[in-house]
């Protein structure tokens, strides 16, 4: 995100995000830098930053409780040749 901020800065562009929760957001890089638009870019890269670090903290605790569980298939495409079946004992 810092890298993109860089750019439109140096270029004089305006970054405009299409989709999102409160709808279309525009930052105009071309007067200039302005610091409202700066604070708001900030804000939401530390967001995503620990958005992904959360997602990948689930999914690593997930994955460490399925080695944990004796013939439990991770619902990952089976090599060629092979077709999972239920057990006889459930799951």
């Amino acid at each position: 995100m810092n890298a993109l901020v860089q750019w439109a800065r140096e270029h004089r562009k305006v970054i405009v995000f299409a989709e999102g929760p409160g709808g279309r957001l525009t930052l105009d890089f071309r007067s200039g830098v302005d610091l409202i638009t700066q604070l708001i870019l900030q804000i939401f890269a530390s967001a995503a930053e620990f958005e992904a670090q959360s997602i990948r903290e689930r999914l690593l605790g997930a994955q460490a409780a399925m080695r944990g569980m004796e013939l439990r298939w991770r619902g990952s495409r089976p090599p060629y040749g092979y077709v999972p079946v239920p057990l006889e004992s459930g799951g």
